[in-house]
């Protein structure tokens, strides 16, 4: 893995979220969007994570997330749907 491709680092934080390793999955997202802050998908995965991993006292922080991928991106469905939700 390229340590400075924000999309490798997004896509092995996505296979560690869907493998339930949180923790891990959250650190890749966060390097993801430290290379590249405009990265839309990280930014809903980010959400996405801390909503299933329980941390609903973070729904402040939570819908940012969803807010920054639909302000980069605004018609990314599934961060509008996520928002929702939330």
């Amino acid at each position: 893995m390229d340590a400075n491709d924000a999309e490798e680092h997004f896509k092995s934080g996505t296979s560690l979220f869907r493998s339930k390793r949180y923790e891990e999955a959250e650190k890749e997202f966060r390097e993801a969007l430290r290379l590249n802050p405009n990265y839309a998908k990280a930014h809903n995965n980010l959400g996405r994570l801390w909503f299933e991993y329980n941390l609903r006292s973070m729904c402040d922080e939570i819908g940012e997330e969803y807010k920054k991928a639909i302000e980069i991106n605004p018609n990314y469905t599934e961060a509008h749907y996520n928002l929702w939700v939330l």
